[in-house]
């Protein structure tokens, strides 16, 4: 799944993330491509600002992932930026994917 990874933008990456929840409840996106995007994710946090972390996290909190093996992966990884970030975002934000890590993580 690295094919197109190293061309896209991070911020492009948490965009795609913002409407995942909503293509996975529809059923238009193939588990897949949740895969493939987690992946990206994973690879590229490095580039992530407090906006994409929240972005994700919070798609992940909206998304059924639990039969996904890279969940626990991105949970790990972002972990430290969540930490990192979590003073930025507003309350209901930060408490929101503090529930997810203590549901999932």
């Amino acid at each position: 799944p690295q094919a197109h990874g190293d061309d896209a933008s991070f911020e492009a990456v948490a965009d795609v993330f913002g409407s995942m929840p909503v293509g996975q409840r529809l059923n238009v996106i193939p588990p897949s491509f949740v895969s493939e995007m987690m992946q990206l994710a994973i690879e590229k946090s490095y580039e992530a600002r407090m906006e994409d972390v929240r972005d994700i996290l919070f798609a992940v909190f909206q998304m059924d992932l639990s039969d996904d093996h890279l969940y626990q992966e991105l949970l790990n990884t972002y972990k430290p930026l969540f930490d990192k970030y979590e003073t930025d975002m507003s309350a209901i934000r930060r408490s929101q994917i503090k529930q997810l890590y203590e549901e999932g993580g």
